[in-house]
């Protein structure tokens, strides 16, 4: 996979590149060398004997390469590929009885080396004053009506054939370990994640994650060992203590008008939940420029015509419209180890994801997956997600070489995908 990512570095030289980040490059690349490569299929079990046909390497270009062709490749094609571009022999039969939950724990271990590099950078702005960091998201799409057995999707009825399916990740990211990978049927909520994860929180992390994965019952469970981040919503009652110390509910539109115009992130302590069991939190909130409140307010207007089809009479709310001029975030880590100014950094790390999954799910066309058994499908879905993270590599190494080329070029992520997925990375 670094013919690809050279070639780029050739082409770069012309445009005088920083030496520094060409060796970052070769860095990168050099984590797709057969040694370090076999080395992880030995650790998870992939490689047992040193006489197997099928190498780590061979094994893993042909899943990151499955991205490429315009349909599904069946058994048969796989094996044309490992014969035609590393002369592998197989048959249809010892290739499908590769597919076993110890090559799921090989490409797990080599996405998540992937994973480590591409967001390295960022971690390196992360204060270190949690044990952990977790970061919790979702993705779900449909999968063929025979699998409706295995997956459900939502609805009922005429909608009961529908399969589908929700994909959960949570990624420590000071180490930059995947704690969970959990593929659930489509309909289930995500509230309901927390209660069957596959890991325990110890103590002094903080976990980030959407809106839909908190219930006041979660963020109580959270909050008695660590700490949690994550947007406020709308409606949500927020309360300050006043002079004698007694709670009061804050009237949040005005308090936020009393501030309008100040720079920066801000904080606010706030207490939230039921009466017997207040949190104490703070409430980081920060005003956005006009253009983005504006594009804010136009999501919200399109999701009201779609969501009027469906429920009559729902309108966004005045104090809705309102809030779409800020970035407002609920943390009850304390400001010692949690500064305003880095919420907006770490809680970026979950954009980033979710832009992953959107490329993941439209562009490369995850739900247009065929029959397979389940690990099969799981190694599917890694070889895809390494693909993207490749791709976002070789893209924020366009963007630096031309910005440091003085070259003014607006990139698409969308049409850049679109290219490679054209022209895929070569082992």
């Amino acid at each position: 996979m670094g013919r690809c990512i050279f070639g780029s570095m050739r082409a770069a030289k012309e445009v005088q590149i920083d030496l520094r980040k060409l060796h970052a490059l070769k860095q990168f690349s050099a984590f797709f060398k057969q040694g370090q490569i076999e080395q992880l299929a030995r650790e998870s079990g992939f490689i047992v004997r040193s006489s197997s046909r099928l190498s780590g390497a061979a094994f893993l270009d042909m899943m990151v390469q499955y991205i490429a062709p315009a349909g599904e490749w069946s058994l048969n094609d796989q094996c044309d590929y490992l014969l035609e571009h590393h002369g592998i022999e197989l048959t249809k039969q010892s290739l499908d009885e590769r597919y076993h939950t110890f090559a799921v724990a090989f490409l797990k271990s080599c996405y998540q080396a992937v994973l480590a590099h591409a967001f390295s950078d960022t971690i390196q702005g992360i204060p270190t004053n949690f044990k952990g960091i977790y970061l919790t998201d979702s993705t779900a799409f449909q999968l063929p009506a025979p699998l409706a057995a295995f997956y459900q999707g939502n609805g009922g009825g005429s909608s009961a054939s529908i399969a589908s399916v929700k994909i959960h990740q949570t990624i420590e990211l000071l180490r930059f370990q995947i704690h969970d990978f959990w593929i659930t049927d489509g309909n289930s909520g995500d509230v309901s994640y927390w209660k069957n994860k596959h890991f325990e929180l110890s103590e002094n992390n903080l976990w980030i994650a959407d809106l839909g994965y908190f219930s006041w019952d979660t963020l109580t469970k959270v909050a008695k060992k660590n700490y949690f981040l994550c947007r406020y919503k709308t409606g949500t009652l927020l309360y300050v203590k006043d002079q004698a110390g007694k709670e009061q509910p804050i009237d949040l539109q005005a308090y936020l008008q009393q501030h309008s115009g100040s720079a920066g992130m801000q904080s606010l302590e706030v207490y939230m939940g039921k009466e017997d069991n207040r949190i104490k939190a703070r409430l980081i909130f920060e005003q956005v420029p006009d253009d983005v409140r504006q594009q804010r307010w136009e999501r919200c207007r399109k999701a009201q015509a779609t969501t009027s089809q469906k429920r009559k009479h729902w309108q966004v709310s005045a104090l809705k419209e309102f809030l779409c001029g800020y970035n407002l975030y609920l943390t009850n880590a304390p400001a010692d180890k949690l500064r305003e100014e880095d919420v907006l950094l770490i809680y970026s790390l979950r954009w980033q994801i979710e832009l992953l999954f959107k490329i993941w799910k439209s562009l490369l066309m995850i739900d247009h997956t065929k029959g397979m058994n389940i690990f099969r499908f799981e190694c599917f879905l890694y070889g895809r997600l390494i693909f993207i993270l490749l791709s976002t590599e070789l893209l924020s190494f366009i963007r630096s070489t031309l910005r440091d080329a003085a070259i003014e070029v607006e990139i698409s992520e969308w049409k850049t995908m679109k290219l490679i997925k054209k022209k895929p990375l070569s082992c």
